[in-house]
């Protein structure tokens, strides 16, 4: 275990100097997924009872973007305000912005704009409440996918921050980490907030990437996850609460933000404080299923007027 192998080598645990570092897309575009512990490369499918929410996630110009309904894309600001904005779903199909309604909401890093056709996809709601400490995250990616199952420890030497596989003199601490390579997927996983604060203008939540303590699946964003959706529990069932937007990493941290080592940070989005601002763009799912029912009245009712004149005549 990581404090065992510190005790055992007289090291100290690596201090938490971080860099907070968007998750751009680098390089050509590709669909990749968020790191795991519990299956590394695995979680590409949703876990029983999530389907409808996994498959309204897609990529959005390389990275990361959740279907809200009625053909509206949720993303972030720094993913969709440029590009192309196509949006393809987790399952394959390709739906295409509408060249017209797009809206930074603010000076926020959030951004949604609408498709030119509506996906047969569920509508979501957003969550009213920021989720507490301590509190369970279901996280949904786009982002780059962990080379090997298992993580690679590093010594580093943190007065220079030199990094290195191999033990050399000024090493005075250990940390594990994924690297990542360009496969193709979406994935899921799982952490619980660790804290608040203000990043790119816009109030986040964020978590840590833990090797001792975390969940099954514990999770940490890399490199193509901007944009990604965080689900919290409302006491009866998961709603979007969040948008990935930034992770805090180690100075010199082998490749950046293509890769997870265990104390990272991931920076979320906390969609309760934009809530309102959100839904004066985009209809809350009541409202479609409130026009969807008018409407169906509409026809029945269209449908009964012209039976009873063909009755008549």
């Amino acid at each position: 275990m990581l404090f065992e192998r510190f005790s055992r080598l007289n090291f100290e645990r690596l201090p938490m100097k971080y860099l907070i570092t968007l998750l751009l897309f680098l390089g050509a575009v590709s669909l990749h997924g968020l790191v795991n512990v519990g299956s590394p490369t695995g979680n590409t499918t949703a876990p029983s009872g999530m389907e409808s929410l996994f498959a309204n996630v897609g990529s959005v110009n390389g990275s990361t973007g959740i279907y809200l309904g009625d053909g509206w894309v949720l993303t972030a600001n720094h993913v969709g305000s440029g590009g192309t904005k196509n949006f393809t779903t987790s399952g394959g199909q390709t739906y295409y912005y509408d060249g017209v309604n797009a809206h930074r909401i603010g000076s926020t890093d959030l951004y949604v704009y609408k498709l030119s056709e509506t996906p047969p996809l569920a509508n979501l709601d957003i969550a009213g409440f920021t989720p507490d400490v301590n509190d369970d995250l279901w996280m949904v990616g786009g982002g780059r996918t962990p080379s090997t199952q298992t993580p690679t420890e590093y010594y580093v030497d943190t007065t220079t921050w030199a990094w290195d596989t191999e033990f050399f003199i000024g090493a005075n601490a250990t940390v594990d980490g994924y690297l990542t390579n360009s496969t193709k997927t979406i994935r899921w996983g799982e952490n619980s907030v660790s804290g608040y604060d203000e990043v790119l203008s816009t109030q986040t939540y964020y978590t840590t990437f833990d090797q001792i303590g975390g969940a099954t699946y514990e999770a940490q964003a890399v490199t193509n996850d901007s944009g990604g959706p965080v689900f919290a529990w409302d006491g009866e069932r998961w709603v979007l609460s969040g948008i990935m937007l930034s992770v805090a990493l180690y100075e010199n941290q082998p490749t950046g933000a293509n890769s997870a080592f265990f104390g990272n940070r991931t920076y979320i989005a906390d969609l309760a404080e934009y809530r309102d601002e959100i839904l004066s763009i985009v209809p809350e799912p009541s409202t479609f299923a409130l026009l969807a029912g008018v409407l169906a009245m509409l026809v029945a009712l269209r449908r009964q007027t012209s039976r009873h004149n063909l009755h008549v005549g």
